[in-house]
């Protein structure tokens, strides 16, 4: 008698162990699941649990969004980067930047040979107003006319040395800018120079569709 009270004494001990086990696990689960999660959509820590005073508000679902802003300054010329979810570039356009845009026209404007078919002037239209280029197209058109085929190699080749803003009017949309340039002539070939020479180039800009173009570009004697 007394050996099976034993028995079953083990037993009821062996369920009580094992319903403890069972409680223990299932409510260490429970109190896992509260814990605070990160999300990362929206970009917040949000508590799980039942208290939502501690919980954020999103009901959007939307991403946060960081909005930086730099500015990068260099003598007159300003940059502004924006970013806002994607990142847009606004480049302030200033005198300096004008200047350097006309010294590379300048250039590329005076650069030409007998054999090159007026690409110094055709390849610039698209930083020319509908003004300029009307004037290219005729200028080039008119000069086809009336040129005399040559074998012998013709070419002047152009540098500028600086540039100075004669005038500057943002609000208007107009500036003037005068170029110094260095041209040298070759005959025959590149490399034989026949004639070196100073010779300005006066270039007026003029604000086109929220762009700045090349309006006008005058040799000076």
């Amino acid at each position: 008698m007394n050996k099976n009270l034993g028995i079953l004494l083990i037993l009821f001990l062996g369920l009580a162990l094992i319903g403890a086990i069972v409680y223990f696990v299932f409510f260490a689960n429970l109190q896992s699941d509260s814990v605070q999660t990160f999300d990362i959509d929206a970009g917040v820590n949000q508590n799980t649990a039942n208290d939502t005073s501690s919980q954020v508000n999103n009901q959007d679902n939307e991403p946060v969004v960081h909005k930086i802003e730099k500015k990068e300054e260099e003598g007159n010329n300003t940059s502004k980067v924006v970013s806002s979810g994607k990142t847009t570039v606004e480049a302030v356009v200033t005198a300096s930047v004008l200047e350097r845009m006309a010294s590379s026209f300048a250039e590329r404007f005076g650069s030409f040979s007998n054999q090159s078919n007026y690409s110094n002037v055709l390849d610039l239209r698209m930083f020319m107003t509908e003004k300029m280029k009307a004037w290219a197209e005729n200028y080039v058109e008119k000069n086809k006319k009336n040129s005399v085929a040559s074998d012998i190699y013709f070419g002047v080749t152009t540098k500028a040395v600086s540039s100075n803003t004669e005038t500057f009017d943002e609000d208007k949309g107009e500036a003037i800018i005068l170029v110094k340039t260095r041209r040298r002539e070759a005959t025959g070939t590149t490399n034989n120079s026949s004639k070196i020479y100073n010779q300005d180039i006066l270039i007026s800009f003029v604000k086109e569709d929220e762009a700045w173009k090349v309006d006008s570009a005058y040799w000076q004697n």
